[in-house]
């Protein structure tokens, strides 16, 4: 892997908002939506790292996280780009 799989700083912040916040306060049930949605895709990515970490080639770059720009200032994410070198 070029980079590995960790948790998002907008994860952690997230989470720590949900630990801070009145669990009276108006906001807290979209805050605590919004940790278990962003978990679930969290373990969903681990879950697809797991098993592209069994593939030992040194033909395969595998790219995790990458934030790519479009032609016209727009910007995306790819939770992940497998690149191969030779492809038959």
């Amino acid at each position: 892997f070029i980079k590995s799989c960790n948790k998002s700083i907008g994860i952690q912040a997230i989470e720590a908002l949900d630990r801070r916040i009145s669990v009276h306060h108006p906001r807290k049930k979209y805050i605590e939506e919004d940790v278990r949605k962003s978990i679930a895709g969290f373990k969903g990515e681990m879950e697809v790292n797991r098993h592209l970490k069994r593939i030992h080639n040194p033909d395969y770059l595998i790219f995790h996280g990458l934030r790519l720009s479009e032609m016209y200032g727009e910007h995306f994410q790819m939770d992940f780009l497998i690149c191969v070198l030779q492809f038959q």
